[in-house]
């Protein structure tokens, strides 16, 4: 039996936020880790927030794992302001989204931006949080254990956003005749 095999790199997913959620794809697309709540997250002066140090960690070893900046990419979705959001919020939000850039420029890994609009129009989901969580235990179901709660939806949206973003390169890779066939 042939089966068409892609050759693409790990994706690592990024949904920003306070506290911001991570997910990694394997270039198969097996999803492997993630990351979120208090794995990325401190307390200073009684306030919880994303942390610096604990996000660039997990961000290395990612990399590592999966052998450098060359063979890893990230999809994090754009975010920015929306009206009647405040300042706080506002600077929390996207904050976390600047943060994850320096990061990953740190690292020298590629960052793909993505307004939600156009990720969740390509995936056919709409801004419901039970679409993302039902895709992701569908497309994942080793995971759905990390799916079960109305608030995983940020790792479930983490998710998917690598697997838009692994899913643009295959049809890149088929356009341009790079598909190899694989016995398996």
């Amino acid at each position: 039996m042939q089966e068409v095999s892609y050759h693409t790199k790990a994706i690592i997913g990024v949904d920003p936020g306070s506290p911001l959620y991570m997910a990694l794809l394997s270039p198969a697309g097996k999803w492997v880790a993630h990351a979120g709540d208090d794995a990325v997250t401190v307390e200073t002066m009684g306030k919880t927030g994303n942390c610096p140090k604990k996000l660039a960690e997990i961000a290395k070893k990612w990399v590592d794992e999966f052998g450098g900046n060359k063979r890893v990419e990230v999809c994090m979705e754009k975010v920015h302001p929306m009206p009647g959001e405040g300042v706080l919020s506002v600077a929390k939000f996207v904050g976390s989204m600047w943060l994850m850039r320096g990061i990953f420029a740190a690292l020298e890994v590629p960052v793909t931006l993505v307004a939600p609009r156009t990720w969740k129009s390509v995936s056919n989901l709409s801004s419901a949080k039970g679409m993302s969580l039902a895709r992701a235990r569908n497309l994942f179901p080793d995971r759905a254990w990390r799916l079960k709660l109305a608030q995983d939806h940020n790792y479930a949206e983490a998710a998917l956003l690598a697997h838009y973003l692994r899913n643009q390169r295959i049809i890149a890779m088929k356009e341009r005749g790079k598909v190899t066939k694989k016995k398996f």
